[in-house]
């Protein structure tokens, strides 16, 4: 049988992406990262590992009890390269923490890097975002594939495109890394693309995923934690897409 392999979730939110890499049965969850006091809240209930807390201040001593780690996840914030926000980019105040996560992968060095965002990161600036993105990876150490997947595609109710990367290790730029001190190895980008997009369509297994969504209309007097559910939610990764995702991770592990 084979191994589980480890995960480290950052900006983890209410754990959706973890719930679908889970679901598989290869995944088990050795921290998290979150700061929301409502989604703390959540992960405590559901998982009993640490909380490392914001992703920026991570240091190599706060990983030191969780043992080695296969893969990061990291669902990085949107808010400044989707399109209802201004426009900040990738070196935005919210989506630039993104680099603090690489942060954390140069420290943990995983062998399959996981990231969520929303689909304007594949074309925002003239598609300098993606690059971006890809090229931390690459100078790090990782190749990387994408797609988008609608939740639709689950049988959601609604569209909700996200794309999804899974890098996996380049083990002769990674020792290249790992041979110097940890400052990344500027190089030529190698990251592989996959711009299939994913297109929605009705799943016969709808409405039975989506039950669980109480029979109260989104209202929220009254209601306790009405407002931090719905906005936990809304920011969550649908776990029936994470675990798509999980097989495509699973697909490169097994050589398939």
């Amino acid at each position: 049988m084979a191994s589980r392999l480890r995960v480290l979730s950052l900006f983890s939110g209410i754990g959706g992406f973890e719930l679908g890499f889970e679901a598989t049965g290869r995944f088990t969850t050795v921290a998290q990262s979150e700061i929301d006091p409502y989604a703390c809240q959540v992960l405590e209930k559901h998982w009993d590992v640490p909380n490392l807390g914001s992703v920026t201040d991570i240091k190599e001593g706060d990983l030191d009890g969780i043992g080695p780690v296969d893969v990061v996840l990291g669902g990085f914030p949107c808010q400044d390269i989707s399109c209802a926000g201004r426009g900040d980019g990738i070196e935005g105040g919210r989506s630039g923490l993104f680099f603090d996560l690489m942060r954390v992968v140069r420290m943990v060095r995983p062998r399959y890097v996981v990231l969520e965002n929303v689909p304007m990161l594949l074309t925002g600036d003239s598609g300098r975002w993606m690059s971006a993105v890809l090229g931390e990876l690459a100078e790090s150490g990782y190749d990387a594939k994408w797609d988008c997947v609608p939740a639709a595609a689950v049988g959601a109710p609604h569209r909700r495109d996200r794309v999804f990367i899974v890098a996996y290790a380049n083990r002769e730029r990674l020792e290249e890394w790992s041979q110097q001190d940890g400052s990344p190895k500027a190089g030529k980008q190698a990251s592989r693309r996959n711009n299939a997009r994913g297109r929605g369509q009705d799943a016969e297994r709808r409405g039975g995923w989506w039950q669980t969504e109480p029979d109260v209309c989104r209202v929220v007097d009254g209601v306790p934690f009405r407002v931090d559910r719905l906005r936990a939610l809304g920011n969550a990764v649908v776990p029936q897409v994470a675990a798509i995702v999980a097989g495509w991770v699973l697909a490169i592990e097994d050589g398939a």
